[in-house]
């Protein structure tokens, strides 16, 4: 099983791969002058699909190394696990192309670019599904993650409606971009809260199966 398994993990190491190695051509400028020509939305943007992408790929590798593919048997649930673990790749995909427009306009709508957080936390609660279904309860997180889906929802539906007031009343630049700028912060310390909450129930899960049973 482990053998078929990590030949599952090499499709998506390869798009992640692809994926970052092809945003780091694409955005240069902003990476080498994240401050100047007006990159800093773009540059803030980046970061935060980054570093999503950073913690989400040691938490996949951990899980990945208790709980491996097991399609040997025809497992389907474990068939749709890979696929969702591959939608996450894209997905991390999709918010990195979503940066662009940023690059020259850094106060056009990024609403666009929000939504993939929420499809992220989507992809993730189908993934740990899957898992829970097949490994039973020994794999289930009690991570809430609809709690954190419902958070960064409401941060997307929040910038939607502060964007369609400031268009409507037509406000300047300089607040469009502070809307810009702590929307994106917003989503990426939603994500990370939750990393932390992971991780905080991962050891305590795993001081528990160390302990002796009395």
């Amino acid at each position: 099983m482990q053998w078929l398994s990590d030949q599952l993990v090499e499709p998506t190491n390869l798009v992640f791969a692809i994926v970052i190695a092809s945003s780091l051509e694409l955005y240069r400028d902003v990476l080498v002058h994240p401050i100047h020509d007006r990159h800093y939305i773009a540059a803030l943007a980046l970061a935060s699909v980054y570093t999503t992408t950073v913690w989400s790929w040691i938490g996949w590798h951990q899980a990945m190394a208790r709980y491996p593919y097991d399609v040997s048997g025809g497992e389907l649930k474990e068939r749709w696990r890979f696929y969702a673990d591959l939608g996450i790749v894209i997905a991390y995909a999709y918010m990195l192309f979503r940066v662009e427009p940023l690059i020259t306009h850094p106060d056009s709508n990024i609403l666009p670019f929000l939504v993939g957080f929420p499809i992220v936390f989507i992809l993730y609660f189908f993934e740990n599904t899957l898992r829970v279904l097949h490994f039973e309860q020994e794999a289930r997180r009690r991570v809430p993650l609809t709690v954190w889906l419902a958070v960064s929802v409401a941060i997307t539906i929040c910038y939607r409606l502060a964007h369609d007031h400031f268009q409507s009343g037509g406000s300047d630049k300089h607040a469009r971009l502070w809307l810009n700028g702590l929307a994106i912060v917003a989503a990426m310390l939603a994500m990370r809260l939750y990393r932390l909450h992971n991780d905080q129930y991962r050891r305590k899960h795993a001081k528990t199966a160390a302990s002796p049973v009395s």
